[in-house]
């Protein structure tokens, strides 16, 4: 229906880190247009920084990007940097990343074995609660060490958890 217009805007924080804003230059369903002039890119930068980002980093510096120059695969995007002109992943960040979700799919795969161990203790059958806790020493021992030798996104999303 209503084609809104907008320019990519790429923002790079003082740690390194980089966000991308989409920047609306034309909303024929409000009615309004504006330009994309340094001036009111700069107070959209300013006014949203503060607003949303909740690190609070200064702005170093800002330029228009095209749609392609994103990359597709957003789920490392929060360890985007920019280097020689081109959004490129922080591996170091990445793999803290990728740790955080790892643990968050152990969470509940732990509580479960937890449960089935408690109920093997119980009713005495200790080969089976031996059995349990071997697969939850395989939960609990996150393959830190195969995420810690990864060199590039595609290694990292290839570690799964072991159980």
């Amino acid at each position: 229906m209503y084609n809104v217009e907008y320019i990519r805007i790429l923002i790079s924080f003082a740690d390194g880190s980089i966000g991308i804003m989409s920047f609306i230059t034309n909303s024929p369903r409000d009615g309004w247009r504006r330009d994309a002039s340094t001036e009111e890119i700069e107070k959209e930068i300013s006014k949203t920084s503060s607003a949303y980002i909740s690190n609070k980093l200064p702005v170093k510096k800002w330029r228009i990007i095209k749609e392609e120059d994103i990359p597709k695969d957003r789920e490392f995007r929060d360890a985007w940097m920019e280097k020689d002109g081109n959004i490129q992943y922080n591996i170091e960040k990445a793999k803290k990343i990728h740790l955080d979700n790892l643990r968050k799919q152990r969470t509940p795969l732990l509580e479960q074995k937890d449960k089935e161990w408690m109920k093997a203790i119980g009713q005495r059958k200790n080969s089976e609660a031996d059995r349990i806790e071997k697969e939850r020493q395989l939960l609990r021992d996150l393959p830190i060490l195969e995420v810690e030798a990864a060199f590039t996104i595609e290694q990292l999303k290839l570690i799964k958890l072991r159980a």
